[in-house]
């Protein structure tokens, strides 16, 4: 390579430099336009329509593929380009056509190591060179894109700035919005508003909760609270203004709900409430434990609906199954005390032992792990069912008479107890004298219950030890097994029987019992 050849090539390596520098300037101010005017459209839909999250995050997508688009098109692929010598030569020769040539034949044939005719190449480099010192290359290489880019770049600029003089507050909130997608900005209104609740809020079933809105720069006139329940109804209140404070009080929360406030041309971000369930009875379930002398077995009820129901001293084993875990469970019963439930193994499910002794009523408390307290809704009843004394009756003779002294007598006893007999005794009295005498009994205490007995007695007058002129009054007493509060007790109605000589008397000798209408017997409390 001849000195000549490599000057020219200096000034190639030097033009090409110069040409890579301009691309790469143009990129950078052309890019900078571009994404300033992506960003200004960006701000202004925000602006406009207030994304949310996922809005905000597809502007700035929107913005960062015009950065990196921009970045890669316009400065790193001209700052990677390769363009060879010829390409350079070619573009001086373009723009400088008075070159005729020599420049781009020069190049050519210069690289040429052993040219046949070299005194021509070097006569021919040698006019390239000449004809070059009397060309300005540095204007070949300065060209007119660069001042369209910076004419472009300080266009968007103004552009920005003016946006930013004229919207102040809230240009800048959106530009914000936008270069940080993922930050808790606001869009900006010219009513501020700051609601309490801001954030998800938890309350207790049944219990009230307030909203309150304080509005901010421009006040409006009215404020609408609204709100969608867990059944994605939409529904809208407008809230009671105090000031610039609007507010709204729901009396009961029962279920969950999401709100937002909106006043003026702002809207709160949305809130979620939630409820704390209070403690429910789902089930109930009872077995009787009858007391002994009922002999009757344990009955389970499934299902129970709460109201008790049985004899004196019956034990109701009771198992409650609650809506969520408790700490305690208590029966709440007027004039009685209360009775603690026990946990199982399971903490919603609750056991506890209540003996019947009387009518009342009661209610159960639960106390669930957090402290809540709440009382089951309904008011359960307690009835102790009277267990009534048994029935006795004679069904023969059951009337006054009279026999000869050899004649016998033949009685007859029907006695019945729903729950079980206990001694039946067949009674008299002479003349109506003081003390009665047992005539026969009956014991039927022991052993199984007998409910219903058809007993008979045959006696005759003598062995009855009545003289002629006596007279026998006789009645039949019944008793049950009841040990609580009894025993039960029911005697017949009196009759009268005598030899065949006496007389009976014709008014009752007890007149202030009267017989049932079902039958000849009289209860006794």
């Amino acid at each position: 390579m001849t000195q000549a050849y490599a000057d020219l090539v200096d000034q190639v390596h030097w033009l090409r430099g110069r040409w890579r520098f301009r691309h790469v300037l143009d990129g950078v101010l052309l890019g900078t336009a571009l994404c300033v005017a992506v960003l200004l459209v960006a701000a202004a839909l925000d602006q406009t329509a207030r994304f949310g999250l996922f809005g905000r995050a597809a502007l700035a997508f929107m913005w960062w593929t015009a950065i990196a688009g921009s970045l890669w098109r316009l400065v790193l692929r001209p700052a990677a380009a390769q363009r060879g010598n010829d390409y350079f030569a070619a573009m001086v020769e373009q723009q400088m056509p008075d070159l005729s040539n020599r420049f781009i034949n020069a190049i050519q044939l210069g690289r040429d190591p052993a040219p046949r005719a070299p005194r021509l190449i070097e006569a021919i480099l040698a006019d390239a060179l000449s004809a070059l010192d009397r060309v300005d290359v540095a204007r070949i290489a300065t060209g007119g894109r660069v001042q369209r880019s910076l004419i472009a770049a300080a266009v968007a600029a103004v552009v920005l700035v003016g946006y930013l003089a004229i919207f102040g507050p809230a240009a800048r909130t959106s530009l914000a919005r936008i270069l940080l997608p993922a930050a808790d900005i606001a869009p900006y209104t010219r009513t501020r508003l700051s609601v309490t609740p801001e954030e998800r809020v938890r309350v207790l079933e049944g219990e009230p909760l307030k909203i309150d809105a304080r509005a901010e720069g421009e006040v409006p006139d009215e404020a609408l609270l609204r709100w969608v329940d867990d059944q994605d109804r939409e529904r809208a209140v407008r809230m009671e203004p105090s000031g610039p404070v609007f507010e709204h009080t729901f009396a009961s929360v029962d279920a969950p709900f999401t709100f937002h406030v909106t006043a003026g041309d702002a809207r709160s971000r949305p809130v979620a409430v939630t409820v704390e369930p209070l403690p429910r009875i789902e089930t109930m379930t009872v077995t009787y434990r009858y007391p002994p002398y009922a002999a009757l077995p344990d009955h389970r009820f499934d299902d129970f609906d709460g109201h008790l129901h049985g004899l004196a001293r019956t034990r109701a084993d009771l198992a409650v199954h609650t809506s969520k875990d408790l700490e305690s469970l208590t029966m709440v019963a007027e004039s009685q005390a209360p009775v603690r439930f026990e946990a199982s193994d399971v903490a919603t499910v609750w056991t506890g032992t209540v003996v019947l002794s009387g009518n009342t009523s009661y209610r159960l408390k639960m106390i669930d792990t957090l402290g809540h307290e709440a009382f089951a809704p309904g008011t359960y009843t307690i009835s102790v069912e009277i267990d009534g004394p048994p029935s006795v009756r004679f069904t023969a003779p059951g009337r006054d008479i009279q026999r000869r002294p050899g004649e016998s007598v033949n009685f007859r006893i029907a006695a019945g107890d729903d729950l079980g007999l206990g001694d039946v005794r067949m009674l008299g009295r002479v003349n109506q004298g003081a003390q009665p005498m047992v005539i026969e009994q009956w014991p039927m205490s022991d052993g199984s219950p007998q409910r219903r007995v058809e007993l008979s007695l045959e006696r005759s007058i003598g062995a009855l030890n009545l003289r002629p002129t006596d007279r026998l009054e006789y009645w039949a007493v019944a008793e049950d097994r009841n040990d609580i509060s009894g025993p039960g007790r029911s005697e017949t109605q009196r009759f009268q029987t005598c030899p065949q000589r006496c007389r009976v008397s014709a008014v009752p000798l007890n007149p202030g019992v009267d017989p049932l209408l079902d039958d000849d017997s009289q209860r006794l409390p």
